[in-house]
Parts: C-alpha cells; sequence; structure tokens
C-alpha cells in the first residue's frame, strides 16, 4: 500500500479572547425596550375587582437609535440595500469580525453561507464557491486583485478590515472575466469616520485538545486604531491603524508573524461633502513557517490508482510536536491608491478608484517526499522521511483602476430604475527567480520523535529572471 502523507488535521480548538480596550467612548445609540404605553394622566385606571390587585402603571419608555446601515454599493457598484440586490450577497461587518475574533477570511467561511475553506494553512488563498474552488484572484481588496498571489500562500489577516463582502455566483460583468463562476470575496478596509475615537485591541488565543493542552500554543495580538477630523471644519479626515501578532499553529514550531500599518485621510473638496478622494496606503510583512497543519500515516493510502480507498487511518498518525518542514516563506505586501466618491445631484453617482498593488515572496524551505518505493519503505519500516529543498524569489505589481457611474431614473412605487457604465482594467507585472544545484533528498526525520539531520542549503545558483507582463 502507498503511504500518504500529507495529510490535514487539526485538533478540537479552543479560543481564549484575553481583553479589549476602548482608549476613548466609542460613539453608541441609546436602545430601550419598547413598552405597554401608559395609561393618559387624563384618564382614570379601572378599579379592581374585590379581591384582585390593582393594576401596575408601566412609565414612558423612548426607544431612539441610529438608522442601521442596509445599503452596500461594494457587491454590485450600485447604491442599493442588500434587500433589493439581485444577488446571493452575504456581510460580514468589522463589529463581527472582533466579536467573534475572526484572524483570517477563512474564520468567516464557516459563517457565510455557500462559501468553503479550501484550507487553513498552505492554500488557504483558496476558497469553495457553489463547487468550484476559487483563485487568488477571486478574493480582492476595495475590489482590486493583487489580495493573493497563490503559490502555497496562507491567508492573510483581517487588520485593517472593514467588512467582508461575499458574492455568490457569476461576477465578470462587476470585476472582468474570471476563469470559474463560483463567486468573488471583495475585502473592503476601513475609511477615515467623522466620529473620533481611539481603540487598543489586546488578544489572547490558544490550542485545546487532540493531545495539545491550553498552555503550548500561546497567540498574542495587539491593534491600535484610530480615526476622527483633523481640522476644525470636518473637511479632512484620518484614519491610522497599527497591529501585530505572533501566532502559534497547533503543528510544533510554527510561529506566524504579522506586522500590519495602515493609513488613510479623506478630503472633502467641497463644503456639503458631496466630492470625496481618500488617499489611502497600506503594509504588510507575514512571516510563515511551513510545516502548519501537515501529519504522516504511514499505513493511509488516498491514492486512487492503487486500489485503497477508506478513512484516514489515526492510530499511526504523527504528533503535532513534530513539524515535518524546515524553512518557510516571508511575504511582503505594498497597497497605495486612492477613492474618488461624487454626488453632483441626488439621481447621479460618480466613483473612480486606483491601487497598485506590490507583493513580494521569499521562500527557502524544506519539504518531506515520499514518491518513490525506497522512500515508502523507509517510510514503513523506519518511520522517516527526507527532505527536499525549494528556494526561490518573486515580485509582483499590479496597477489596477476602476471607473464607473451610476444615474437613478424617477423612480416608481414598485422597482428602481438605474443605469450603469463604467470601466476598469489592470496592468501586471511579475519578476521571479529560482535557485538551482544539488537537490537530492536530505536530512531524514524520524516522523513519531522528531529526530532529525541538519538540512543543509545546496541550492546557492540563482538562474536568471523570469518577467511576466499582462
Amino acid at each position: 500500500m502507498k503511504p500518504s502523507f500529507l495529510l490535514k488535521q487539526s485538533p478540537k480548538l479552543f479560543g481564549i479572547f484575553i481583553a479589549g480596550v476602548s482608549l476613548s467612548p466609542l460613539a453608541s445609540a441609546q436602545v430601550a425596550i419598547p413598552a405597554v404605553s401608559p395609561t393618559p394622566e387624563n384618564s382614570t385606571a379601572p378599579e379592581p375587582k374585590t379581591g384582585e390587585k390593582a393594576p401596575t402603571q408601566v412609565p414612558a419608555l423612548e426607544v431612539s437609535a441610529p438608522k442601521v446601515k442596509t445599503e452596500d454599493t461594494s457587491a454590485g457598484k450600485l447604491p442599493l440595500t442588500l434587500h433589493e440586490t439581485p444577488r446571493s450577497v452575504s456581510i460580514m461587518d468589522a463589529e463581527r469580525i472582533r466579536e467573534q475574533n475572526f484572524r483570517t477570511p477563512v474564520d468567516t467561511f464557516y459563517y457565510t453561507p455557500g462559501i468553503f475553506p479550501n484550507s487553513t494553512a498552505s492554500g488557504g488563498y483558496h476558497f469553495i464557491a457553489r463547487g468550484f474552488r476559487m483563485s487568488p484572484d477571486e478574493t480582492r481588496l476595495d475590489g482590486f486583485t493583487g489580495f493573493y498571489v497563490g503559490g502555497g500562500q496562507s491567508p492573510q489577516g483581517l487588520y485593517g478590515v472593514d467588512r467582508i463582502v461575499s458574492l455568490r455566483g457569476p461576477s465578470g460583468l462587476l470585476y472582468g472575466a474570471a476563469a470559474l463562476p463560483g463567486g468573488s470575496l471583495n475585502i473592503i478596509t476601513k475609511k477615515p469616520l467623522e466620529t473620533p475615537f481611539t481603540r487598543l485591541d489586546l488578544t489572547a488565543s490558544t490550542y485545546a485538545g487532540g493531545g495539545l493542552s491550553a498552555g503550548e500554543r500561546g497567540s498574542f495580538s495587539a491593534e491600535l486604531d484610530s480615526t476622527g477630523p483633523i481640522t476644525k471644519d470636518g473637511r479632512i479626515l484620518y484614519r491610522s491603524l497599527i497591529a501585530g501578532d505572533n501566532s502559534s499553529q497547533y503543528t510544533a514550531d510554527v510561529l506566524n508573524q504579522t506586522r500590519y500599518y495602515h493609513g488613510a485621510l479623506t478630503f472633502k473638496l467641497d463644503p456639503e461633502g458631496l466630492f470625496t478622494l481618500t488617499p489611502v496606503v497600506q503594509f504588510a510583512h507575514n512571516v510563515r513557517p511551513a510545516g502548519a497543519a501537515m501529519v504522516i500515516s504511514p499505513s493511509t493510502s488516498l491514492s486512487t490508482s492503487d486500489g485503497s480507498f477508506g478513512p484516514v487511518k489515526t492510530s499511526d498518525l504523527s504528533p503535532f510536536d513534530t513539524n515535518l518542514y524546515e524553512g518557510g516563506r516571508t511575504d511582503d505586501m505594498l497597497v497605495a491608491g486612492f477613492d474618488f466618491l461624487g454626488k453632483p445631484s441626488d439621481d447621479l453617482t460618480l466613483s473612480a478608484g486606483y491601487r497598485h498593488i506590490d507583493y513580494s515572496t521569499d521562500i527557502n524551505q524544506w519539504s518531506p517526499v515520499v514518491t518513490t518505493a525506497a522512500q515508502r519503505a523507509q517510510l514503513a519500516t523506519f518511520h522517516t522521511v527526507s527532505r527536499t529543498q525549494a528556494k526561490s524569489m518573486a515580485d509582483r505589481a499590479s496597477e489596477n483602476f476602476d471607473v464607473h457611474g451610476t444615474y437613478e431614473f424617477q423612480p416608481a412605487n414598485n422597482w428602481k430604475d438605474l443605469v450603469q457604465a463604467g470601466l476598469n482594467g489592470r496592468f501586471y507585472r511579475s519578476q521571479s527567480r529560482t535557485a538551482t544545484g544539488p537537490n537530492a533528498p536530505q536530512s531524514p526525520l524520524n516522523i513519531y520523535t522528531g529526530a532529525a539531520a541538519p538540512v543543509v542549503d545546496n541550492l546557492n545558483t540563482w538562474g536568471p529572471v523570469a518577467v511576466d507582463d499582462s
């Protein structure tokens, strides 16, 4: 039987939220439960019958709250409520992301109908929508591609995210042609607000179960978010966010590290704020060690060509305390651009946006390999696997733009009549290099004890630069 070793397993997870501290008061609504109207002052309550208690007079209770925002133009680029949008759309807003301590887009999929994760670690840039495994380009940042680049990439963090809009079904008319019609995700970043606040969130979490105790895999994060007006007249607003985390995975020696900065300014170009311009810049630095969520079962085969089928045999799985990999990858993302919004009249809305997204990766890792008969025998008999090295560097730059206008004709009682025209596009350029050299399997590792020979960096000759312009 052929053993299969790239099996993904997760323990029963247990998260602990430590603290979320507000440094200045947030705008809040006064919400109360409506009560039965009291008896008018000039009327007399009915006299109780003999033996009955007098009725209790309930005092008046006011209910006041800001109007709930039901309009979201990011789903169809139209000023419509979700109820009026003729598409299958779900929105996960910042408050829910914070309340449930979602750390990556994958965390939100479990609460989004019709959207499923492909992986929680390597390969997490894919998602499954309506049975289709969507490409990294179908996860957009403020409507623009470049948030994910693929190649074994782990999920990005949700720092600086205002909401995630999940659109199920084709979206080619909105964003251009896609290879698959399953759906798309639009990650909307935080913009400046008129109501000032500053908030510091400190979070701690851990894993427990599957042989892990609560104190073994601790994770810590901090996020400082501040917004408000800069000028007294409120025509210049700011948003600044600094965040970072050290997040342990349930596999040993996998500590993901993220450092993030987000800054934005909104300029009201006229006194009424009908025309606004919002420059924005973001930077993220991610360190992702290899080996998260990977275990080996020497006796399990999931190959469709050897006639063996059935469930994974958990009796001989390698423990979470053994990391089968070495090395990892570093990702850096820089985003810079602007959004323009104009409302010349109640019927006409104009919008324009531009993003430069630069994404670079540096990969140097050693991965287990079990492909030959000798390697399979080595695993089954001695419980050891050898690793091979992969080493590469890449830089990807995207220039994205979107311009559109929407006009609403005189609305009727039972329907709306809108027309929209626009243009969007993307210019993409990538440069990549791969290192070469002697790359025979090396550094055998015992999958149960973790004992291994030191890895050797044999790939020291860089190949030519490959350029892709599209």
